[in-house]
């Protein structure tokens, strides 16, 4: 067995462990014992004998009750370590650091927990069964040496030259399986175009054609041409297996008499063992490719995880920090800040800074340029999500460090161009529903969506009516600060005209600090200041 898949099972197991491996042992030395007493029995079976037959029946009643709570527990357990798994990646998520967790694959994160966890289930109750059947082989084994030791030593050269020939397959099909997933993921990368460009694809036939036709065909043929080969090994390597089987059959049944003076009694009986054994070995010949296939899948969940532990965001080191919500917001000030997000793609990046501002309380403030200025960049690093490579930012004059971006943040609500719109509220703790209903006025939703039951009726809104949902939101948290990214890019002209001229002054008007992009030179009016970005530097208004 592979040593992932068995650290796997003792990990999920612990103290249950010993109890699943007693339960196989006895059920592999039950059903071998089975064997005992069908081969005793037909030595002598002109007429009924009662003993054997009450013998038979407690072991094959043994070998049922044990052979199902080890299948059963070891399900139980598995279930459970797979459950944590998926919670501990989950917590790792939420403690990624935005900046790396944006260069991880999101469909690498899908695919890992759901079809990966299936086959690591399948083959941990395959790896108890073949744990099994094992035993029952050894435990078999010893009868047919009591029998004849001729017979043994023939079973033992076969069975190793197939072990021997069978491993050595397995190596190269393994090969395979790394191919395989990478050109998986090759045609993965492929699909994304297709979905996430579905808009773009719908507009250029030429495009479309292209990508179908020169890139995702020949790829999903390569993996399918892959994936076949490594299946047709798998089963070339199966019958490998088999035909010593029936080899040793043949040896039994026609090379045992001629080289040894057994009786055909024993034959017969030697015959029935390795019959008997059929199955046992099929169900190890057949696990294999599973229990390979799930080596890999904890190899993938494995360096999901690695990648997300490099991801890690700092965690705060104290409960009691500076930041509180009690305590009136003054400014937040940016000293010298430098920021440089590299390109994974080319040996260049995207920089901003250094930069030197000032936002106080109450204040309105636009952040404008052309697309690539840096605005969004700078807005992520004044909501915390991305860290400085050099430079400090203070709030409150207090210097904001390692310790305590976490609830730096916690001061701040952003809408981004790229944000997700939350079914509920989550967070957040007796909501009132009374200023729910008045936030869907305010935001023009009345008619659109509502609140019942802990949850919006339905997000399924265009891209404005849901931005405004998200402001919905930011505005339940009663946050100081409020950081809106080209928020009324999609807004039709009478909301957007209302979100400049009405809903910012109302904000403001209640103690908000609202920090904005924007491209509406129309409504420049309305800030208090207006701060002019190009290539990533402030060209006036800090």
């Amino acid at each position: 067995m592979t040593p992932q898949i068995l650290t796997f099972l003792k990990d999920a197991a612990k103290s249950n462990g010993p109890r699943i491996f007693t339960a196989s042992a006895v059920s592999g030395v039950a059903n071998a014992l089975t064997i005992v007493i069908v081969t005793a029995a037909a030595q002598d079976y002109a007429q009924m004998n009662i003993r054997y037959l009450a013998m038979y029946l407690l072991c094959v009643g043994i070998y049922t009750i044990t052979f199902k709570y080890a299948m059963s527990q070891t399900a139980r357990d598995v279930r459970g370590r797979i459950n944590q798994t998926n919670t501990t990646i989950a917590g790792k998520i939420k403690r990624a650091d935005l900046r790396s967790f944006e260069k991880i694959d999101h469909n690498l994160i899908y695919t890992t927990l759901s079809e990966n966890t299936e086959i690591i289930f399948e083959a941990s109750r395959l790896v108890v069964s073949c744990a099994s059947s094992t035993l029952m082989l050894l435990f078999s084994s010893l009868y047919l040496a009591f029998i004849s030791q001729t017979a043994f030593w023939i079973a033992t050269f076969l069975i190793l030259c197939s072990a021997v020939g069978y491993l050595h397959n397995q190596k190269k099909i393994e090969k395979e399986l790394i191919l395989s997933s990478a050109k998986e993921n090759e045609f993965f990368e492929m699909l994304d175009h297709l979905i996430d460009g579905f808009t773009e694809i719908k507009m250029h036939d030429a495009r479309c054609t292209d990508i179908l036709e020169n890139y995702l065909k020949p790829i999903s043929n390569e993996l399918k041409a892959l994936k076949l080969r490594t299946e047709s090994k798998f089963l070339n390597n199966q019958i490998y297996a088999q035909s010593f089987w029936f080899l040793l059959i043949a040896s039994i049944v026609f090379l045992l008499p001629q080289i040894s003076s057994t009786p055909p009694k024993k034959v017969m009986s030697i015959t029935m063992i390795v019959l008997f054994n059929l199955g046992p070995i099929a169900t190890i010949v057949a696990s294999v490719p599973i229990i390979v296939k799930a080596n890999f899948a904890i190899f993938r969940l494995k360096s999901l995880e690695e990648k997300l532990d490099a991801s890690a965001d700092f965690e705060p080191t104290s409960p009691a920090e500076p930041f509180e919500s009690t305590h009136a917001f003054q400014s937040i000030e940016l000293r010298n800040l430098y920021f440089k997000y590299e390109d994974p793609m080319t040996a260049g990046g995207f920089s901003i800074g250094p930069i030197d501002l000032k936002i106080d309380a109450n204040e309105i403030i636009f952040f404008v340029g052309g697309n690539g200025s840096g605005k969004t960049t700078l807005l992520k690093n004044i909501a915390g999500l991305y860290y400085p490579d050099r430079g400090n930012v203070l709030y409150n004059g207090m210097m904001v460090n390692q310790h305590n971006y976490d609830h730096y943040r916690n001061m701040m609500s952003a809408i981004f161009t790229e944000f997700h719109l939350f079914d509920r509220l989550y967070g957040l703790t007796d909501v009132d529903v009374e200023k729910v209903n008045a936030l869907f006025r305010m935001m023009k939703l009345f008619d659109k969506t509502s609140y019942s039951e802990g949850k919006f009726s339905t997000i399924n809104l265009s891209t404005g009516q849901r931005k405004r949902l998200a402001v919905i939101n930011a505005l339940m948290e009663n946050r100081h600060v409020l950081i809106f990214d080209e928020l009324a890019a999609d807004q039709d002209p009478e909301f957007r005209n209302y979100f400049y001229e009405v809903l910012l002054k109302a904000l403001k008007s209640e103690g908000k600090t609202i920090i904005c992009s924007s491209h509406d030179d129309r409504y420049f009016h309305v800030a208090d200041r207006i701060i002019k970005m190009e290539y990533g530097k402030i060209m006036s208004g800090a």
